[in-house]
């Protein structure tokens, strides 16, 4: 399936298509044998032999690391001609499922757009080793999660449990427990307000609409819908958590040139108009606003956690938050440079308030372009995100097969 989409979608940049048949078989003869070994068995490999992707940022042995990604995992659109996408190939049938990492949407973004489900973790759950660009400790407290990307939402739940391992009976003590949908407390946020930020489309509103009335015809419950005057500042809240309050931060441009210099964004801008810069336009215009102190940082630093105090105990361990995934379906390549910079803050404030959040499939709108919506809930409490989102699932539909998909 890969090989057959690979010519329209170019969805992968590196493949192990042999290694992994010699390593099929050669679990096979040994499973045939009648010889148990524990590496193998159902808890310590409960996906075995089956065929996932993970994104190229993402260290594995004889795969490359260079980044084929947006500039620093940074960006939401890649500039290369080798485009990969996890989000991409799952939609396409091509894998069950991928891994991704989130620090601004980079789980649910992808997954919003391509029309499947994608879980951001609380931070800390899943290991984030072996990332480019290296994470700091306070990005793994507070933003960054690695978590998954699937077509179906019953997939979360297990593919978290064998990403988690350890982690997840140890932090999330209830991830196993049977969650009773008509006992929890709704919300929802149908628009954000927030400063630089598009509004919610009509289309989006009236898919978020259909979930919110599912959920109070079933359950008989009541969702309450939020203004949350804080939200008007997401943009600032969540650069301010990237850079952990501090007045400024030049790691960016250090990463950019490989940790050994600087760059000198101003120094490329002039040489991107000549044709003569390597970097592109949005690596070059986050290098200078790095640069640039912001004696704000603290200030929305701090309004950041309060702003965590204020949700955390509004939505406690029974609580969950239906929000917007994106303003409107998937533009074309290369919209933010012109008119959606920032609007992958409906995400980003997430990770900034360190709160799960599973992305879940709403249908196609008129351009026959994917709908979704995020189910938030409190820190720890992934399981009622991911049991809301086989619920959305079972009552709207989840993923359409954008093509004829023939199952072997």
């Amino acid at each position: 399936r890969i090989k057959a989409i690979q010519p329209f979608l170019n969805v992968y940049i590196d493949e192990r298509f042999e290694q992994a048949l010699v390593e099929a078989y050669e679990i096979d003869r040994i499973l045939d044998s009648g010889k148990f070994l524990e590496q193998y068995s159902v808890e310590k490999a409960p996906f075995l032999g089956v065929p996932f992707a993970i994104k190229e940022s993402m260290q594995f042995k004889g795969f490359h690391n260079s980044t084929e990604l947006s500039v620093e995992a940074q960006w939401c659109v890649r500039f290369s001609y080798l485009k990969g996408g996890c989000g991409c190939i799952v939609s396409a049938a091509g894998v069950p499922f991928a891994i991704g990492s989130d620090i601004g949407g980079s789980i649910r973004l992808p997954s919003f757009m391509n029309g499947i489900f994608g879980h951001k973790t609380t931070p800390d759950i899943v290991p984030n080793d072996c990332q480019y660009p290296p994470h700091k400790d306070f990005h793994q407290k507070y933003l960054l999660a690695t978590g998954p990307m699937c077509r179906y939402a019953s997939d979360l739940h297990p593919m978290l449990k064998a990403l988690g391992q350890e982690h997840i009976s140890q932090k999330l003590p209830n991830f196993n427990t049977p969650v009773d949908l008509s006992k929890l407390r709704y919300f929802y946020i149908d628009d954000i307000d927030a400063y630089f930020v598009n509004k919610i489309s009509k289309e989006q509103k009236q898919a978020h609409r259909r979930v919110v009335d599912h959920f109070e015809r079933k359950y008989n419950v009541h969702v309450t819908r939020l203004r949350l005057t804080r939200l008007r500042y997401a943009v600032s809240l969540w650069s301010s958590m990237m850079v952990d309050g501090q007045l400024q931060t030049r790691d960016f441009g250090l990463t950019l040139n490989n940790r050994q210099d600087y760059i000198n964004g101003y120094h490329e801008l002039l040489k991107k108009f000549l044709f003569r810069s390597t970097h592109t336009l949005p690596a070059i215009g986050l290098a200078i606003l790095e640069c640039i102190p912001n004696r704000y940082n603290q200030r929305f630093h701090i309004m950041a956690h309060k702003f965590y105090e204020e949700i955390q105990s509004m939505l406690q361990d029974n609580g969950v938050l239906f929000f917007p995934s994106f303003p409107h379906s998937a533009p074309e390549h290369c919209w933010p440079l012109l008119l959606n910079t920032f609007d992958y803050i409906y995400c980003g404030i997430i990770n900034a308030l360190g709160l799960p959040s599973t992305q879940c499939p709403l249908g196609l709108d008129s351009k026959q372009l994917p709908l979704g919506i995020q189910v938030v809930a409190g820190r720890y409490q992934d399981h009622l995100t991911i049991a809301c989102a086989q619920e959305i699932e079972n009552a709207i539909g989840g993923w359409i097969p954008p093509s004829p998909v023939a199952y072997i």
